[in-house]
């Protein structure tokens, strides 16, 4: 799934996928999967991404299409990351994916019994 939002942000700041790879750490081939989709996005990524093109976690976030891409292990980094960018909506939406993340797995733990 192509990031539309990262790739719309990207070229209005004018940089080409090597630029933004170099400000954020990447190679050009490792950054040109993550906008494809190719490759998740971590957390911290995201918001590096958003601290290089100058723009808001909510400006250019996009979940991924799996309930699954985000488990217990990033729940404290998404915390800290909502907070200190002080975005209610990035907070928003990690507390609804944790809360299908842990249905999920009570209708699992369930059908175990």
């Amino acid at each position: 799934m192509i990031k539309k939002k990262l790739l719309e942000a990207r070229l209005k700041n004018g940089l080409s996928q090597e630029e933004l790879a170099d400000l954020i750490g990447l190679t050009q081939p490792n950054y040109s999967r993550r906008e494809s989709g190719t490759t998740k996005i971590t957390k911290m990524e995201w918001s590096n991404l958003a601290k290089a093109l100058d723009k808001s976690l909510d400006e250019i976030y996009e979940p991924e299409d799996s309930v699954d891409n985000l488990t217990a292990n990033n729940t404290q980094t998404d915390f800290a990351v909502a907070a200190s960018e002080n975005n209610v909506a990035f907070l928003i939406e990690t507390m609804k994916k944790n809360i299908l993340i842990l249905e999920a797995e009570l209708k699992k733990n369930k059908n175990e019994i």
